[in-house]
């Protein structure tokens, strides 16, 4: 199985960059097509780790459930592409809904695998919202009614990173190093995100390209976690 997984994450990453080009070149049918498929290639690589490893156990169940919530999110976010105004933004809330959720359970279990917590690093919490203030401030943002909503959702993102740190800082395991290199992607391309559904014309293009492998190699890394427990 875990061939099977290696040659998910290769389609996983071509799909990622298919999904960019898409987006891009507003290739209608194929950005929603490939980003489906990419998202459906995390999920396999999730349970064909979970049925690898008879150890997996919650640990399992919990990142296939966020993963799960990813999906929903990425399909969420795929149907807004095809919206304007209010009914855009209603989707955009939604998708946002289903990967915070995702990043709760992310963090939660995280945080049940470390020994210890280090409260010292929870300023770090502060980073992603200070940052978008700053950078609206400096007029490189605008998002308008939905900037408490976003500074919400980067704040729970950064819980993730944080709860990853942790772990790392306290185990130095293989899984801990995976899962904070995936928390950093994650939390890298929904930066990239944010700057091309809030910021510059001329920052929109470049980001694309950011966005979508880094995203998606973040989930994949996440599923792998699984076989590691």
């Amino acid at each position: 199985m875990l061939t099977a997984c290696y040659v998910l994450s290769g389609l996983c990453f071509v799909s990622s960059i298919a999904t960019a080009i898409g987006y891009t070149n507003r290739r209608r049918f194929i950005a929603p097509t490939a980003k489906l498929v990419a998202s459906a290639c995390f999920i396999l690589i999730a349970l064909f780790c979970n049925f690898s490893n008879s150890r997996s156990g919650s640990y399992g169940m919990m990142i296939f459930a966020a993963l799960v919530c990813g999906l929903v999110g990425d399909i969420l976010l795929m149907v807004k592409e095809f919206f304007a105004g209010n009914d855009s933004d209603y989707f955009l809330v939604m998708g946002v809904l289903a990967f915070a959720v995702g990043h709760v359970v992310y963090t939660a279990r995280f945080l049940m695998l470390a020994p210890r917590f280090y409260f010292w690093l929870l300023p770090l919490l502060a980073l992603p919202p200070v940052t978008m203030l700053i950078m609206t401030k400096m007029k490189m943002l605008k998002m308008g009614r939905l900037a408490p909503f976003m500074l919400g959702y980067s704040t729970i993102l950064c819980m993730t990173m944080v709860a990853t740190l942790n772990l790392a800082l306290t185990t130095r395991s293989r899984l801990s190093a995976l899962v904070l290199i995936a928390s950093l992607l994650f939390l890298i391309s929904d930066s990239a995100l944010c700057m091309n559904y809030y910021g510059r014309e001329t920052m929109k293009l470049a980001t694309n390209y950011v966005v979508m492998p880094f995203y998606f190699i973040a989930q994949v890394l996440f599923a792998f976690s699984i076989i590691l427990i």
